[in-house]
């Protein structure tokens, strides 16, 4: 996904989702790909969210997961959900 696709789809899917706060950096991204036996290096995003828990929450991230797989050609896409302390 190109940085311009990806802006959009921070803005379209995921800062309308958690407008108060978030955090992106840029990372590097490996997998094995089980059909050439080649590790691939690319690069990657890493996003965190530090919200208040609940069920709802978890919808959203899902429904970005969902989101993030159906405009990428990217094969995997990691989430992790945790409790946290936390003060701002």
């Amino acid at each position: 996904m190109s940085e311009e696709h990806w802006s959009d789809f921070v803005a379209c899917e995921i800062t309308p989702r958690f407008p108060a706060s978030l955090t992106i950096d840029d990372a590097l991204g490996q997998w094995h790909d089980a059909e050439t036996g080649h590790i691939v290096r690319e690069p990657s995003k890493d996003l965190r969210l530090i919200v208040p828990g609940g069920s709802e929450v978890k919808d959203e991230i899902v429904s970005i997961v969902a989101a993030h797989k159906e405009r990428s050609p990217a094969t995997a896409v990691g989430s992790v959900i945790r409790p946290a302390c936390a003060s701002f």
